[in-house]
């Protein structure tokens, strides 16, 4: 079979700056994943219609490579190249017709590099069978035609073919020679030391024969056939060369009559796979067993004279096959093509869009002018084009209203459809258009700020005091201002005017008259009914009664030495003192002091247990809790000479009961004395 290139037909016409798909098939390869150049003039003319070689392509595709859509080697390559025609040119038509030219080149190798591998066991002293050109007397030992003088002969007509190619002093050649061992042989006579691979021209010692044909003439037969020596030092010599992946070749000749060593596919697998050589093996006559040779290259042929090896590998002593196809696409002229991005496709009153985007024209060289229309009413403006035919604009959306800007038209949001048209000097139009939503935006509230104490506890009677900035990108919006208490009392309510831009203020107080845990909301809403709130939590501590030295009036305290100074907090029918975490008392003379979690505790015994009793102390019918206080402990928060206990004349205590809190006040009548 003969190789061959065939073009499929194509989709035409196609528009112009669009992309042509050119697919086509090349059969008949003479190398089983060898390599294809092809050459592509698309046919692109310039303007005044000469060609425009710079969008030639030259590619190089291998069978079962990336780029061979079957996957597979099998001597066929699908292949697919695409194409982009920016223009109808030369002439001003409608459309054009252009040719596109395919020249498709196998290489007989693969890559720069070569390694000889040699069978000179004894049976190649045998006459080849099928021999249909005689090759004489290769290696000067008295016989012709043998199955080695064959093998020489194949390897120096590649070898020149190597320098038909250019690669006389850019390929490195190695030769392996095999018996029952194997060898890499010195392949340059006249250099001195060992020399793994040379050049195809090169001739060390000047003797007008170059230096692999002197190796290949000096090699005599004899010894058993081990093509696992042979494989294990073709990798070596692959190594040694440097020879990268796809970068060259590893071409076996034997008579296929292995019969010594052991199994060789492995070494034929780290060649093929991890070397990435083109790894092929020839059987030499008619006479030639293919089996074995078929494990080191499933693909193995024979071969009866060197020309049909060089036919094999696709040269034909020419160096490559080649084909040619053609095929015709037609190009048709059409408007610009207008593409455009916005910079959010949602956005908030008040804030800006920025358009951006490109144009494409077939006609390379007309004019353009352009409006963009921000579809709220203000019509079409004028749109100024960069010379790399981009654009961009921007523009403020004030407000989410009706066309003219409106503001508060109830509704939280507005769609607009922004369009660029650009016109070419060929009356063609083209535009392109984008949703743009502009929302209503709440208030936002900032920090709520307030006069809690660290435990977020205060207590009954107090005032709680919030206080918060807010703002509002709805410069136009009124605001309505409320503080939820969350006792049940009334909701304070207040219009706020618009901002304008600037900051606005919320800010309230109340009294809590009643212990329990509450959440305080202060929220504000805009006139378009969207809001912004924040809330704090609230404890509101149970105010009860502290009896000091309880049975003495005044209570009077000695400050001085050790021991202990009783204190009872007084039951009351709504309190119960046996419900009180002991554990949790806390005694100071500073309220904030308690309330950010300071204070003493109760005095603990020396068995671990607190110090307290249950007893009615006043003898009004309720339970009250006595609990004592370590002397040492108390003067070390309590200093009766310093603020607050010299106004105030007052010893809290502090502590939970019952899943809230209480927090205790000398009874009045009953003033506090310290003495010592």
């Amino acid at each position: 079979m003969t190789f061959n290139l065939n073009l499929n037909t194509i989709v035409s016409p196609i528009n112009e700056n669009g992309t042509t798909t050119l697919t086509g098939l090349i059969t008949d390869l003479d190398i089983i994943g060898g390599e294809v150049t092809l050459d592509i003039d698309w046919g692109v003319l310039d303007i005044n219609g000469n060609p425009i070689t710079s969008d030639d392509q030259t590619i190089t595709i291998r069978d079962g490579g990336p780029n061979d859509a079957d996957g597979l080697a099998n001597g066929r390559i699908s292949f697919s190249l695409t194409h982009q025609y920016l223009d109808d040119n030369p002439t001003a038509t409608p459309s054009d017709t252009y040719t596109i030219q395919v020249d498709a080149k196998e290489e007989f190798l693969i890559g720069t590099d070569a390694v000889y591998v040699i069978d000179i066991s004894g049976s190649t002293s045998s006459l080849v069978q099928g021999l249909t050109t005689p090759v004489g007397d290769q290696n000067g030992d008295g016989s012709s035609n043998t199955i080695l003088d064959v093998e020489i002969a194949s390897f120096k007509a590649l070898n020149q073919e190597l320098r038909n190619r250019g690669l006389g002093n850019v390929a490195e050649v190695s030769i392996v020679a095999f018996s029952s061992s194997a060898s890499r042989l010195d392949m340059e006579p006249g250099t001195t030391g060992f020399q793994s691979f040379t050049t195809p021209d090169k001739d060390s010692d000047n003797n007008g024969i170059k230096d692999v044909d002197q190796v290949l003439m000096s090699l005599d037969d004899g010894g058993s056939t081990n093509y696992e020596a042979a494989l294990q030092q073709a990798i070596a010599a692959v190594t040694t060369a440097g020879t990268v992946p796809n970068g060259g070749n590893v071409i076996f000749l034997s008579d296929g009559l292995p019969n010594t060593g052991g199994s060789f596919t492995d070494e034929a697998n780290v060649i093929r796979n991890t070397k990435g050589q083109n790894l092929r093996a020839f059987g030499v006559g008619t006479g030639a067993q293919l089996s074995p040779l078929q494990q080191i290259d499933p693909n193995a042929q024979v071969f009866t004279n060197p020309q049909d090896l060089l036919n094999v590998f696709g040269g034909a002593g020419a160096g490559t096959n080649q084909d040619f196809d053609s095929i015709q696409i037609t190009v048709n002229n059409v408007a610009p093509t207008v593409n455009i991005a916005l910079s959010s496709i949602t956005i908030n009153e008040n804030s800006s869009v920025t358009v951006t985007g490109s144009f494409t024209d077939p006609g390379t060289f007309d004019t353009h002018s352009a409006t963009i229309n921000w579809g709220n009413g203000t019509g079409n403006q004028a749109l100024t084009l960069n010379q790399n035919k981009t654009f961009s604009a921007t523009y403020q959306y004030l407000d989410d209203g009706s066309f003219g800007g409106t503001p508060q038209n109830g509704t939280p949001f507005d769609i607009y459809t922004i369009t660029v048209s650009i016109t070419d000097d060929d009356t063609g139009v083209g535009t392109a258009s984008a949703n743009i939503t502009v929302n209503d935006v709440a208030p936002v509230l900032g920090t709520l700020n307030d006069n809690l104490p660290g435990l977020g506890i205060i207590v009954e009677g107090d005032t709680l005091q919030l206080s918060a900035n807010y703002t509002d990108v709805g410069t136009k919006d009124f605001h309505t201002v409320k503080f939820n208490w969350g006792d049940g009392s009334p909701i304070n309510s207040s219009v706020k005017n618009p901002l304008n831009g600037g900051i606005g203020t919320a800010s309230d107080s109340h009294v809590y008259t009643t212990a329990g845990s509450y959440t305080a909301t202060l929220m504000v809403t805009d006139d378009d009914t969207l809001s912004d709130s924040d809330s704090v939590d609230v404890i509101v501590a149970k105010k009860v009664v502290l009896d000091w030295k309880p049975g003495s009036n005044p209570s009077s305290m000695n400050f001085t030495g050790g021991g202990t100074i009783p204190v009872a907090i007084l039951g009351a029918s709504n309190f119960d003192v046996r419900d009180i975490n002991v554990a949790s008392i806390k005694f100071d003379d500073q309220k904030d002091v308690l309330l950010n979690g300071g204070g003493v505790g109760v005095n603990v015994r020396n068995n671990g247990t607190y110090q307290v009793s249950y007893e009615d102390t006043n003898s009004d019918g309720y339970v009250d809790l006595v609990a004592h206080v370590n002397k040492v402990s108390l003067r070390s928060v309590v200093n009766p000479n310093q603020e607050p206990f010299r106004s105030d004349q007052q010893i809290y205590a502090f502590g939970a009961f019952d899943n809230s809190y209480f927090f205790g006040i000398q009874q009045a009548g009953d003033p506090i004395r310290i003495t010592g």
